[in-house]
């Protein structure tokens, strides 16, 4: 009953959009949700190693550097994204889809489950850059699963990332900001 309770708006929206991607996955097709993947992934990867430095010299009286970061997130997010995009329809106008085959259903199910779980933690963690000392997690279970996921994606892809650009140097506010959430985390946790 207790997690009953703690299901919120945000909750039925996450869980809605998860339904939504899958859905739009198995309709497509495994090369073109192939391709959302990549771009999902690599979008959140570029936001999260280079949103300080867009915005980050703009000065702003008007303006936090919290808003700045977010906003800075979200253009090189929707960049990234819009790229892959355009890339997918060159892609699939040359690449017809065939008939559907059980396996391909199933890994376009797959891929699906892990776009959505891509995309819901780059909303997830950039809203988290707008109130970086609070808990945005309160009562949500949705926010608490898909919170981790993003800085995690990002630190194991910076590796990579690290090995064919050594001098790339990691993001430590991606690092901060995900030990301030999750001490907020655990200690609302042994709280409740």
């Amino acid at each position: 009953m207790k997690i009953i309770g703690s299901f919120l708006f945000i909750d039925l929206l996450s869980i809605f959009l998860i339904l939504r991607i899958i859905y739009i996955a198995l309709k497509e097709g495994l090369i073109s949700e192939g391709i959302k993947v990549i771009g999902s992934w690599c979008a959140l990867f570029f936001s999260l190693q280079y949103y300080p430095l867009l915005l980050g010299g703009f000065k702003s009286k008007i303006l936090k550097r919290e808003y700045l970061d977010f906003f800075s997130f979200f253009i090189i997010f929707g960049g990234s994204l819009l790229f892959f995009s355009l890339l997918r329809r060159i892609i699939t106008t040359f690449v017809k889809r065939q008939n559907n085959t059980l396996i391909e259903n199933v890994a376009s199910f797959l891929l699906g489950v892990i776009r959505a779980g891509i995309l819901l933690s780059a909303f997830v963690f950039s809203f988290s850059l707008l109130l970086p000392k609070e808990n945005i997690f309160r009562g949500s279970l949705s926010l608490k699963a898909f919170y981790r996921l993003a800085p995690r994606i990002y630190l194991y892809s910076f590796g990579v990332y690290k090995k064919l650009y050594p001098q790339a140097k990691l993001n430590k506010e991606v690092g901060r900001n995900y030990e301030v959430k999750g001490d907020l985390s655990r200690s609302n946790q042994k709280g409740d």
